[in-house]
């Protein structure tokens, strides 16, 4: 069912925000392009992959904060996962 604007909402606004709990549970373990081939948990391993990283979440962050509510994933346990608390 979707909302005003095309927005997904209700039931399915749950379900959007459980497929991201499922993804984002794997993601500090996978090699990613824009962190040159490396996982996020190595890359925090040096100052730039620190940076690297951070800027990544700020950018998810970002993205996340123009969903509705129901559907925004809460970065924060990643970043303390990474040791990128703020």
């Amino acid at each position: 069912m979707r909302g005003p604007r095309g927005r997904a909402s209700g039931q399915a606004g749950g379900l959007i925000l459980e497929f991201k709990k499922k993804h984002y549970a794997t993601w500090v373990d996978e090699a990613l392009p824009a962190l040159g081939g490396q996982t996020p948990r190595n890359a925090v391993q040096t100052r730039d992959g620190r940076n690297d990283v951070d800027l990544l979440l700020k950018d998810f962050e970002h993205r996340e904060a123009q969903e509705p509510t129901a559907q925004r994933f809460d970065f924060s346990a990643l970043r303390a996962e990474l040791g990128l608390e703020d």
